[in-house]
């Protein structure tokens, strides 16, 4: 128990502080490739919000992170404290679906930028993949959303 509660705690300090410096042939390793959603997506807000990358070598988790605005709204690690896999979904109704519905401000659709990086275990060391950053556009109320072309009908 005490290990579990050690390690999570040192995992945090990595994540938010970032003590443990990564060397630079770490720091160069690519990030994870999205599958779902593409950069320059519309993204109909009103249905579960998945989010999809392919699997890195060695990697033991993912972080997902949202910012609408410049300003961070929503991460796994941060808000629901643990890494996730490949897959990541924020159900409708959930706190992290109303996260990311801050940006909307009234309007039919407003931007979003997510990031990923995945957590590396090679040997005994831990580092992060570059950030895989994509920007869409999510859209609410007054999209009829098609999904032939993954696009709005207005």
């Amino acid at each position: 128990m005490i290990l579990r509660i050690f390690g999570r705690l040192l995992l945090a300090a990595v994540l938010v502080v970032g003590i443990i410096p990564a060397t630079r042939a770490e720091a160069a390793e690519s990030g994870p490739q999205w599958i779902t959603p593409h950069d320059g997506d519309t993204v109909p807000y009103l249905n579960d919000l998945v989010f999809q990358v392919q699997p890195v070598d060695n990697s033991v988790g993912y972080l997902y992170g949202f910012f609408e605005n410049g300003e961070m709204v929503w991460e796994n690690y941060a808000n629901e404290g643990h890494l996730d896999g490949t897959q990541y979904v924020l159900k409708k109704g959930s706190r992290g679906h109303h996260a990311l519905g801050s940006g909307a401000q009234w309007r039919v659709s407003w931007p979003l930028q997510i990031w990923v990086r995945g957590y590396i275990h090679q040997g005994s060391q831990y580092h992060w993949t570059e950030a895989s950053i994509i920007n869409v556009t999510l859209v609410g109320f007054g999209c009829i959303y098609d999904p032939v072309t993954g696009g709005c009908d207005h």
